[in-house]
């Protein structure tokens, strides 16, 4: 059953707390619907129908390695794609293959749908700490120019 009305996401991590929490989150909110969950982007890639119908993609960059976000990545294109993580140290690395947002506190559900919302919609969206994070590295590689 397709629900139109949705901003249809899909999940792909081995985290299955963290699955079961993203789903209430999403599911009860009135924009969001999470279709389905993958812990592999193989799985996900076998989907060509669901990927037609699909908004956006959450990343769980901390059960999956980046090689796995740079396959999907390859293979979505367009869609949209949401990265948590555990804290902004893949942060530049993860921005570098071209995803639309990175949440670093993978437990902020309160952020959570308003990035999704975002990155669905096209928008960047960067949380707090990764760009704390950016701006002090930016700082420290950067010489005055005279």
């Amino acid at each position: 059953m397709t629900h139109n009305f949705y901003i249809q996401v899909v999940l792909v991590s081995k985290d299955t707390i963290l699955i079961k929490n993203y789903e209430q989150v999403l599911n009860a909110s009135s924009k969001f619907l999470l279709t389905k969950d993958y812990d592999s982007i193989t799985e996900v890639l076998q989907k060509k129908d669901l990927l037609n119908t699909v908004s956006a993609f959450i990343f769980d960059a901390q059960t999956m390695g980046i090689q796995e976000l740079v396959k999907l990545k390859t293979q979505v294109g367009s869609k949209k794609i949401l990265v948590v993580d555990s804290g902004p140290d893949n942060m530049v690395n993860i921005l570098k293959i071209g995803v639309g947002g990175y949440l670093s506190r993978k437990h902020d559900y309160g952020s959570l749908l308003d990035f999704v919302w975002k990155v669905s919609n096209g928008e960047k969206a960067l949380d707090q700490d990764s760009l704390k994070y950016l701006l002090q590295n930016l700082e420290k590689n950067m010489e005055p120019q005279l």
